[in-house]
């Protein structure tokens, strides 16, 4: 009976210690933080880099609650997606992405992440599209107020296929490391650090 008694106060002071653990880090995630420069594509059809913001707000009482993720995107690209119309060129624009969802402490290094791909949303700033000559020719591109809609269509639609790929693909924090305003974490096999952002 003794070690029945012994045993099950080992089990409670285990449990009781790892809930310890998560509540920790569930306090911990609290905040908004922001990330560095991260490549989001690099292939043929251009390049794209992304830096995310990322809050986590708990829901009282609870180990979890909101993350909503607001993201700048800068990308480059050579040609237009498969228009010959179009000719080619280059390019630099500036996008935003946002998304929002539900996040949970689950141990005392791990965060579990479900992003609703209902709310990812892409939207390139028509201003910061700047099209440049021709890059076989160095001449100017003619009309190219006529030609740049479609230029930009194309541009979401990459920029969306590749931030879709990305938010959906974080599912899992691990290794999760919070220390003097740092917070360090592996997803999908990748190293992440981001700063915590201070309301002044």
């Amino acid at each position: 009976m003794r070690k029945l008694i012994l045993t099950v106060s080992a089990i409670a002071t285990l449990l009781f210690t790892a809930c310890d653990q998560t509540s920790k880090l569930a306090s911990k995630m609290e905040g908004t933080w922001t990330g560095t420069p991260t490549s989001l594509s690099n292939d043929i059809a251009g390049s794209t880099t992304i830096i995310e913001t990322v809050s986590f707000t708990r829901i009282e009482k609870t180990d979890g609650g909101i993350i909503d993720v607001v993201a700048a995107i800068s990308a480059t690209s050579s040609a237009a997606d498969d228009n010959d119309a179009i000719g080619t060129y280059t390019l630099t624009a500036a996008a935003e992405a946002t998304a929002s969802g539900t996040w949970k402490a689950i141990e005392g290094d791990e965060v579990s992440v479900t992003i609703d791909p209902a709310s990812i949303v892409v939207k390139v700033d028509p201003d910061g599209v700047d099209i440049n000559a021709d890059i076989f020719t160095g001449e100017m591109l003619p009309s190219v107020d006529s030609i740049k809609p479609e230029i930009i269509r194309q541009l979401q639609e990459r920029i969306q296929r590749d931030v879709m790929t990305r938010f959906i693909n974080i599912r899992h924090l691990d290794d999760v490391k919070v220390n003097n305003d740092i917070l360090r974490f592996e997803t999908d096999n990748k190293d992440f650090t981001m700063s915590l952002q201070h309301s002044y």
